[in-house]
């Protein structure tokens, strides 16, 4: 790894590098520990944004079928578009992920000349965005994206979502926030419409 000029061995993660005199190393393994600690935190921030939002229902019970459990996400375009990049479209085509659990990881597969091979005549590669537009026209207003900054997003989820009261014979429930108060709620006498914003 590294230029022809540099060493063998030479990088700036191997505390064994020819780059570090042997009194460094300590701190290049915790220094490689501290990046490997925030990318898992990364990770879990947008696993916690797509999952975790006051808009989304969680249903319990004879209420709860596969497809409602799929959509019960939300896409975020987190970190624009060097999510849509290094993240190959997880955030924002979350919803298709749910739906078909080897979007986008497919792209990682289609390394390999045979998988792509495989994957292609399924029309399986960096098709998320595509799928996304297809959810999209389908679902209508039900569609849940949400294009707020991402760390404002991450506040108000963490602020919001605190806990959730599911009802005794099951049903839909919603995240509450410190007040007992749920962004949405169930709307019980409106025709077509199963649920509804809350206006307080």
């Amino acid at each position: 790894m590294g230029a022809k000029m540099y060493p063998k061995g030479t990088n700036h993660f191997s505390p064994s590098s020819p780059l570090f005199k042997a009194h460094q190393r300590p701190s290049i393994i915790l220094s490689d520990l501290g990046v490997g600690c925030m990318v898992a935190l990364l990770i879990v921030m947008f696993t916690y944004l797509h999952h975790s939002d006051p808009t989304i229902p969680h249903y319990y019970g004879s209420e709860w079928t596969f497809l409602r459990g799929a959509v019960a996400t939300v896409d975020r375009p987190l970190l624009g578009w060097m999510g849509r990049f290094f993240l190959h479209n997880i955030s924002h085509d979350h919803i298709a992920h749910h739906f078909f659990v080897g979007v986008p990881f497919c792209a990682y597969l289609a390394s390999s000349l045979y998988f792509r091979h495989v994957l292609r005549r399924h029309g399986w590669i960096d098709n998320g965005p595509e799928i996304t537009k297809h959810i999209r026209a389908v679902l209508g207003d039900d569609y849940n994206y949400d294009s707020t900054n991402t760390f404002y997003a991450f506040w108000r989820s963490f602020t919001q979502c605190l806990f959730i009261e599911e009802s005794e014979d099951g049903g839909i429930a919603f995240y509450k926030n410190a007040e007992g108060k749920a962004a949405r709620e169930v709307a019980e006498d409106v025709p077509g419409m199963a649920i509804q914003k809350n206006e307080g």
